[in-house]
């Protein structure tokens, strides 16, 4: 399953320019990668239903790799899988790929492919404000490769987390720190909450 992803997405690179995919930040993950990300997950055995969360989802490669990996285990009966991708470039492979993931899945696969962009869409429950849902969607896994590009201090994805933007900032620190927060907030209920990002080495740097 993860092989024809990636074949389709190899595809998708050779023919569409460097610079449109620029645009987004994209920078697709390879298979290994995605087979050792999959890997790392703890999956306890009394969990029987998975709620996963892939903010920035491309192709689906990481989501395919996780699912994948989740087939592999018995106690699992259900996954709601929740990607968000706002490239109408991409879109229409996304969603080839993910009804593939559906169509060779043994569980009960519920996809949800949201085309907002994932930061924007959800600054007021992050951020509290009035308006925000007072209990946001929680999950078990979050994976994903997020968009590797610097943006200003003034561009809207900065402006939805003030709290934790300073200068100019990268995307993928903010994906990263919006997605821990939904994480967090399931581990309040449960042992599991895990996140799993490709992140480059300048997240640990100051500045960021």
């Amino acid at each position: 399953m993860l092989d024809c992803i990636i074949e389709r997405t190899i595809r998708y690179i050779d023919g569409m320019p460097k610079k449109e995919r620029k645009k987004y930040g994209q920078f697709f993950t390879s298979k290994e990668t995605a087979h050792f990300m999959a890997e790392l997950y703890t999956i306890p055995q009394s969990l029987s239903k998975v709620r996963i969360l892939d903010a920035g989802a491309g192709s689906g490669i990481l989501s395919c790799a996780l699912l994948e990996r989740l087939e592999r285990v018995a106690s699992v009966r259900s996954i709601e899988l929740t990607c968000y991708e706002n490239d109408d470039n991409i879109l229409g492979l996304l969603r080839e790929n993910l009804r593939t993931c559906q169509a060779n899945s043994e569980k009960d696969l519920q996809i949800n492919i949201i085309t907002d962009n994932y930061i924007t869409s959800q600054y007021l429950d992050f951020n509290h404000m009035l308006g925000g849902n007072p209990e946001p969607k929680e999950y078990d896994f979050v994976i994903g490769n997020p968009p590797y590009m610097k943006i200003s201090k003034d561009a809207p994805e900065a402006a939805a987390m003030p709290d934790v933007c300073y200068g100019s900032p990268n995307l993928y620190f903010i994906f990263a720190a919006m997605v821990a927060k939904w994480c967090i907030l399931s581990l309040v209920h449960g042992p599991q909450g895990l996140i799993l990002s490709v992140l480059d080495s300048i997240f640990l740097q100051k500045g960021n």
